[in-house]
């Protein structure tokens, strides 16, 4: 450690022997290479779960939830899993077939999904294969139901995140990420409730904000769609994988580092 160190760019790394630690440069300090699988930052391993995870799908081979609330997710037509596309682990859920429509995975209803007006975050990794129209990545509700969130790609590379409340009056965020949404490769979204405010993050930057002072945001028994939007169709052409729901907590409020 009383040697030469690499330049301070992002990406060096060096093992710091005084302190039996290997670090890395990540374009403001050096900062300890995270060894543990379990902490809580997007693609730096599988999530912990902690108080506030209400359902937890590492997407790997099966539907098991590992949020401890014994949820289940459910491969609906022809969807699969795939073990040649994943963020991580060994599997992704692929929520498309040649067929275009009704190829999605589904939770069940639960009170779980009920946040009201409290903080919430709903965040996931996408692998879409083209973004050329409406396309449901994650849906909880239905069509029209008071409290669904619908989020999606809108076609050109942006994102529409739609929340009805209780009597259907929607609102929306509709925002394009910098450089678009990638397509042939993993993305992280995050959609955060924090008071009045609903928040859109693409691989960590704080894309969009919409003011949802009047609105509630989950009935009461609802389920979760990957996929699909039922009888709408909007079939998404691509993969999730380690996808997260949150109640009772804001995880990200301003910008944050996605690996």
């Amino acid at each position: 450690s009383t040697g030469s160190f690499p330049a301070d760019t992002e990406g060096a790394i060096y093992y710091d022997d005084s302190e039996a630690l290997l670090k890395h440069y990540d374009g403001s300090g050096w900062q300890k290479v995270n060894t543990n699988i379990n902490y809580d930052r997007p693609g730096d391993g599988q999530y912990a779960v902690d108080i506030y995870t209400k359902l937890l799908l590492h997407c790997d081979g099966d539907g098991t939830d590992s949020s401890g609330n014994s949820h289940t997710a459910t491969a609906n037509g022809n969807a699969t899993t795939s073990t040649s596309i994943k963020k991580m682990g060994t599997h992704s859920f692929d929520c498309y077939d040649a067929n275009q429509t009704g190829d999605y995975w589904s939770v069940g209803a639960s009170s779980d999904f009920y946040f009201g007006t409290d903080p919430w975050t709903i965040d996931l990794w996408f692998y879409p294969r083209n973004t050329d129209s409406y396309q449901i990545i994650f849906l909880l509700g239905t069509h029209d139901q008071a409290g669904e969130i619908v989020f999606r790609p809108t076609g050109g590379g942006g994102y529409n995140i739609e929340l009805n409340d209780s009597s259907n009056v929607g609102t929306n965020i509709n925002a394009t990420p910098s450089g678009n949404i990638a397509v042939n490769a993993w993305s992280h979204a995050a959609l955060v409730r924090n008071g009045t405010s609903l928040m859109l993050f693409h691989n960590g930057t704080l894309v969009d904000t919409a003011d949802i002072s009047t609105r509630n945001a989950g009935v009461s028994n609802v389920n979760i769609q990957m996929g699909d939007r039922g009888y709408l169709g909007q079939a998404f052409h691509g993969l999730v994988d380690e996808v997260r729901v949150s109640k009772g907590i804001a995880r990200w409020t301003s910008d944050f580092t996605v690996y």
